[in-house]
């Protein structure tokens, strides 16, 4: 299976499909050379060139490419190429995060613990608003636009891959017809993001505010704004002395409160009090308060800006 959306795999012996998948999987890990593989992208960004994973591992390009091949056909890694004046080159990122297998088969109140996901990712550039600020900028069309605030919401901010502001609030909006014909029983957010300062800092701090629906999830200290190498993504023509990369945070929202990169944050506000169901749709925002103690502004990562290939992703379970 060639599935580069599948982060967490759910493997059981009661299904037929589970047992294929179980074998697949079990086939593909038992050789060593594979296993080094994914050992060499087990840390951030989770991702290396193939001439960085050549030097590493110190096995024939032949040998490392047939490896490749079967982790990615069995979803675990995903082979991206870039295009330069030198030539193409590969970049290997890891997809897969966790695979459960259930070795005994689940009671029919476990099974109705498993919840269906309904998946939105917005472009960064599909921002409805952007308040409080200075200015906003997005990148698109590998140009630099919205020197003013007149431009903030020129038709090619609907292209833009990286979007960024030295402070003020941006507002995404998505669609909750699941929420209004299901109960949500948590809700999962994701995105790429850093904070703004001239050209780069990888210690800039930057408190960086999650609403939904007006209500106040979470503030996340950003810890910088990363420059310090080249994004894993970023297009041939991006300047090396600016923005290049940033963090990947996952917010979730379940009965039990609020928490970020998993680590529990806020327990006064869980998924209702979110009324997902009463609004005519969610509405994401993030940015800067005017009394943070860091105003240092956001960059939010399209999927072929930084070290992430994704957009703003937002799940939905019921």
């Amino acid at each position: 299976m060639n599935n580069n959306e599948r982060f967490k795999l759910y493997l059981d012996f009661s299904t037929d499909e589970g047992v294929e998948e179980i074998l697949k999987l079990g086939t593909v890990l038992s050789n060593e050379t594979r296993v080094n593989i994914l050992r060499a992208l087990q840390s951030p960004p989770f991702a290396m060139t193939f001439p960085e994973l050549h030097r590493k591992l110190k096995v024939p390009n032949s040998t490392l490419l047939f490896h490749l091949c079967k982790l990615e056909e069995c979803g675990i890694v995903c082979v991206r190429y870039k295009s330069s004046s030198a030539g193409t080159t590969r970049i290997i990122q890891r997809v897969l995060r966790t695979a459960e297998i259930v070795f005994f088969k689940r009671s029919e109140e476990e099974t109705a613990k498993r919840y269906v996901s309904d998946v939105q990712a917005a472009r960064v550039g599909w921002y409805s608003n952007y308040a409080n600020g200075t200015a906003l900028f997005f990148v698109a069309d590998k140009m630099i636009h919205n020197n003013n605030y007149g431009l903030t919401f020129s038709p090619e901010h609907f292209n833009a891959e990286l979007v960024y502001a030295a402070n003020g609030v941006v507002t995404y909006d998505f669609s909750n017809a699941v929420a209004r014909d299901h109960t949500i029983k948590y809700l999962e957010l994701s995105l790429e993001i850093c904070s703004e300062a001239p050209y780069y800092d990888n210690n800039y701090l930057s408190d960086i505010t999650f609403w939904i629906n007006g209500v106040e999830l979470c503030c996340y200290t950003c810890k910088g704004d990363y420059g310090d190498r080249r994004g894993n993504l970023n297009p041939d023509w991006w300047p090396s002395s600016i923005t290049q990369y940033g963090e990947l945070l996952t917010i979730i929202v379940n009965e039990k409160g609020v928490f970020v990169n998993g680590i529990g944050y806020n327990h006064k506000v869980n998924i209702s009090h979110l009324k997902l169901s009463e609004t005519e749709k969610i509405t994401l925002k993030f940015g800067n308060k005017d009394t943070a103690e860091h105003i240092g502004g956001f960059n939010v990562f399209g999927s072929t800006f930084g070290d992430y290939p994704q957009d703003i992703v937002l799940k939905l379970f019921y």
